[in-house]
């Protein structure tokens, strides 16, 4: 019950990831997903 939304949520954030590269507004490297804050 744990592993199947865990699962689907990293898939989504690599299609985020994925269709921001393609659009042209690359993804921050140092912004952490899982907190949702940047890193100094």
């Amino acid at each position: 019950m744990l592993n199947g939304p865990i699962a689907d949520a990293l898939w989504h954030v690599g299609q985020v990831v994925s269709f921001r590269r393609s659009s042209g507004n690359p993804f921050n490297s140092k912004a952490s997903v899982f907190t949702g804050t940047v890193r100094p």
